[in-house]
């Protein structure tokens, strides 16, 4: 089953649409069901007093209806900046969320063309066409699972190495099966390198659409992360220090290990929020915020 969730106002010709009127954990929905299943919902943006408080409780009731619907694919269409996208990956678990996109009421946008003729002129053949219209966007999903792939390369050795910090002795904590070795170090850095590379090629792909100024914010946000994670034959100090600590089968001096997991642990923390930051530009020059 699936539901396309289409977020608009009351000022505009889709909210007019005579469909069934519902309550769906809260919210007022109109609704159309069609012989397979799938839902389109329609949305009225949140009525508040401050103008401020538009987006933020809009999101709130998208949520809302989106638990009503587990195991189902969901995609979203929504007034644009009336819904936090980032909101939404948050809540929506697994791979549930197929696409999502900004539109305007504006007989130029594409989005609202196909709306149009879905909602008003009940043309059932324009509900693949949206789809695939939301779906076309997959560049910022690509860039949140490689952020989350290449942090979980080296979340094994923060996490190591605060057990062994905690635990206070090396042999007490590997039990004779310490797992880190230069081959290791060697095949982590380079499989980290390939995520990172992958990156690129989606930064690039991003580029070739993007205004002047869009791709400078771009390379902005990617040399930060690049630095983080450069193109060398060995990890960063912060990284190789660590895995030197954490190999070793003598007993190590606690307080250097300490401080070298701080710096490991800033860096990998550093790195995470370069990656989020380099999603979250990318995601404005696609025009889906």
């Amino acid at each position: 089953m699936e539901l396309i969730i289409v977020v608009t106002t009351a000022d505009y010709d889709l909210w007019k649409v005579n469909w069934n009127e519902k309550t769906i954990n809260g919210v007022k929905v109109k609704c159309k069901e069609f012989k397979d299943g799938n839902k389109v919902l329609l949305l009225c943006q949140a009525r508040v007093i401050k103008e401020q408080k538009i987006r933020e409780e809009t999101t709130k009731q998208v949520i809302k209806v989106i638990e009503c619907f587990q195991g189902v694919d969901i995609y979203i269409a929504a007034h644009k900046e009336y819904v936090d996208w980032s909101e939404i990956r948050n809540k929506v678990q697994g791979e549930r969320l197929k696409g999502y996109k900004d539109f305007s009421h504006d007989k130029s946008d594409s989005v609202y063309e196909v709306l149009r003729n879905l909602i008003i002129h009940d043309n059932s053949e324009s509900y693949q066409k949206l789809k695939e219209i939301l779906i076309k966007l997959p560049m910022v999903n690509k860039l949140s699972n490689l952020k989350y792939r290449i942090i979980f390369l080296f979340l094994p050795i923060d996490i190591d190495a605060q057990g062994l910090i905690e635990v206070g002795n090396t042999a007490q904590y590997w039990n004779g099966e310490n797992p880190y070795t230069d081959d290791m170090l060697e095949d982590l850095w380079k499989r980290a390198r390939e995520l990172a590379n992958d990156v690129k090629q989606v930064v690039n792909e991003v580029k070739e659409g993007a205004s002047d100024t869009g791709k400078e914010k771009i390379c902005q946000a990617w040399n930060k992360m690049a630095s983080l994670l450069p193109n060398t034959d060995k990890p960063p100090e912060k990284v190789t220090q660590i895995f030197r600590d954490l190999k070793q089968t003598e007993p190590v001096d606690l307080e250097e290990l300490r401080c070298h997991w701080t710096q490991f642990h800033n860096w990998l923390v550093d790195l995470c929020k370069a990656m989020d930051e380099l999603r979250d530009v990318v995601e404005k020059v696609e025009g889906r915020r």
